[in-house]
């Protein structure tokens, strides 16, 4: 008896332990690396270029070396740098073309980016890292390459706008026998911002979206069977490049939080929990990323802004003005707006945290309006210029604000919950627009209350024709007889003005989503790009040309306002600088 007592005491012992060796294992059995070793918990971050118009970056697999284009004067050249000796080498001028989404080959010899040049037609190619040639390897290529791990095969994002599909495409390494392996009918798609391999060979990581809704997607794809699963992560507005660690629990992701943010950071997603944590958390916006293969660093595109807030006489451009000097704080790139009495609300990060402040037109009697923790941003004045609408998530999510023009008595206006794009107010004064999380346009009495859908049922039946697809961003006409607004075509969005008693819609299909009301009602003001220099343009409603407001011959425009009388324009300006960055774990 004793011994069978001996031998059950030791038979629990053994299962005991083992109960505590699975415990213990279990965070890596189940594949969640949220209790488990947290990669990058502390990070530092090498500047490997510093000519500011670095555009591309991939390492290598050794990690030894890391290949990057530079686009100076519009003309692209492929470079290469050993990460330990700092030395650079020009590798190729791609013959005009205009590459992204740079992947080294598995050989290690070879560079493979997609040309750009055609929208309609984009291509992939391969180039030698010692110089050489481009050779054409594949038609038809949306997005930047992945390798499976055993190196014989590649993977793609494929649209085929005609049938209005995207898909996930898997070939041989050299371009033969392309198939697709998931596909997508619209309303859902794959964005073209990349697909990742994942180590062990059995998924393939893709961005995912959804033409009704405002909000990325992590899709998880069976490299063999194409059945997908989406990754349960945060409602992020949305999701750019991807990339697996080695240990195949975590995933580096490209991502901008709210369309309140201005800037795309760099977080770590656990597989297959989705929890994510922020890594990079700066005023510079982040693109691309490229592992090394211990996993323990990685290179990514750093896009720091430097921006100046500038006033303009309408009348006379000649005279724009600059009121504050370069700025660390970003000032009024995350919002501004006018006063009646000719002041300007702005935002700033100067002080670490985006939060209102208000001076004068010629920069002077600077006021901090908001103190609290998280961001305050977007900046609405009301007409009677009592009140400040703004965008804050101090109680945890983004909703709609109003406080006192002298900052006092902040109060939530509504308790939606915002998808981020700013706010703004009916010409009366009366009513708040906004956009809920999903992009339904709402609106909220300015003393607060119940919100209502912008979009009654009486009037969808006065419209003469549906509303266009994602239509989102509702802004009433200064006299309340128009919604601008923005809607999704293939490859961007447009802005379409909506009578509201009825009648035909003004689709404005060269207007890009910068625009917004003049004053008076009569145009469209936005923003116009070309060759990196920005200026102000009025579309009239009427038809006609746009005229333009500015006459600046560089640099470009992140922000703009007009005043209630039309005489000034107040626009933020500067310059991005662009530079490889190596982010090291130094754990």
């Amino acid at each position: 008896m004793k011994r069978s007592f001996g031998l059950i005491l030791a038979n629990r012992a053994v299962v005991l332990g083992a109960i505590l060796a699975v415990a213990a294992l279990w965070p890596h059995i189940r594949g969640d690396s949220a209790t488990a070793s947290r990669p990058f918990d502390s990070i530092r971050l090498t500047r490997l270029t510093s000519s500011g118009i670095a555009t591309q970056a991939a390492m290598s697999l050794d990690g030894r070396y890391v290949a990057y284009v530079v686009s100076r004067d519009g003309k692209p050249s492929l470079w290469l740098r050993q990460i330990a000796t700092t030395s650079n080498v020009q590798v190729a001028q791609p013959d005009e073309a205009r590459p992204f989404g740079l992947t080294f080959a598995p050989d290690g010899n070879h560079v493979y980016y997609v040309d750009a040049r055609d929208a309609t037609k984009r291509s992939l190619y391969q180039i030698p890292i010692l110089g050489g040639s481009s050779r054409l390897i594949l038609d038809g290529v949306d997005s930047p390459v992945t390798f499976s791990p055993d190196g014989k095969q590649l993977a793609f994002i494929r649209n085929v706008l005609d049938e209005g599909t995207s898909a996930v495409m898997v070939a041989n390494i050299d371009g033969t026998n392309p198939r697709p392996l998931a596909t997508r009918k619209r309303p859902l798609r794959f964005p073209p911002a990349g697909v990742a391999w994942s180590p062990d060979g059995q998924w393939i990581a893709a961005t995912g979206g959804n033409n009704e809704q405002l909000h990325g997607e992590i899709v998880i794809i069976n490299a063999v069977s194409g059945t997908e699963s989406r990754l349960p992560i945060p409602e992020w507005q949305q999701i750019a490049r991807l990339a697996w660690l080695p240990d195949g629990r975590n995933l580096l992701v490209n991502a901008q939080e709210s369309s309140a943010e201005t800037s795309t950071q760099i977080f770590l997603v656990s597989y297959p929990s989705g929890s994510a944590r922020r890594l990079t958390n700066d005023l510079a916006s982040y693109g691309g990323l490229s592992v090394a293969p211990d996993g323990k660093s990685f290179v990514a595109i750093r896009n720091e802004r430097h921006s100046t807030l500038w006033t303009i006489p309408v009348a006379d451009p000649s005279k724009a003005a600059a009121v504050t000097s370069e700025a660390t704080g970003d000032e009024g790139g995350r919002g501004l707006a006018w006063t009646p009495d000719g002041r300007i609300v702005y935002t700033t990060e100067s002080n670490g945290n985006p939060d209102i402040w208000i001076m004068n037109a010629d920069g002077s009697r600077r006021v901090q309006l908001t103190t609290n923790p998280g961001q305050d941003v977007s900046p609405r004045v009301t007409p009677d210029g009592r009140q400040i609408v703004f965008i804050s998530d101090r109680d945890g999510r983004l909703r709609v604000w109003r406080m006192g023009l002298d900052g006092s008595g902040a109060t939530q206006a509504s308790t939606d919950i915002l998808g981020g794009a700013p706010a703004s107010i009916s010409g009366d004064g009366k009513w708040i627009y906004y956009d809920i999380v999903g992009g339904q346009p709402r609106r909220v009495s300015i003393a607060g209350g119940q919100s209502e859908a912008v979009f009654s049922r009486e009037l969808l039946a006065r419209l003469s024709e549906p509303l266009p697809p994602r239509f989102h961003q509702a802004t009433p006409s200064p006299d309340g007889s128009a919604l601008a607004g923005h809607y999704v075509i293939e490859r961007g969005e447009r802005m379409v003005v909506i009578p509201t008693a009825g009648g035909a819609m003004k689709k404005l299909e060269t207007v890009p989503v910068t625009g917004t009301w003049s004053p008076d009602g009569k145009a469209i003001i936005y923003v116009d790009t070309t060759g990196g220099v920005s200026n102000l343009m009025r579309q009239p409603l009427s038809g006609g040309q746009p005229s333009a407001l500015t006459t600046f011959t560089s640099e470009q425009i992140f922000g703009y306002a007009i005043s209630p009388d039309q005489k000034q324009v107040a626009v933020v300006r500067g310059r991005v600088s662009s530079d490889v960055m190596l982010v090291s774990d130094v754990r």
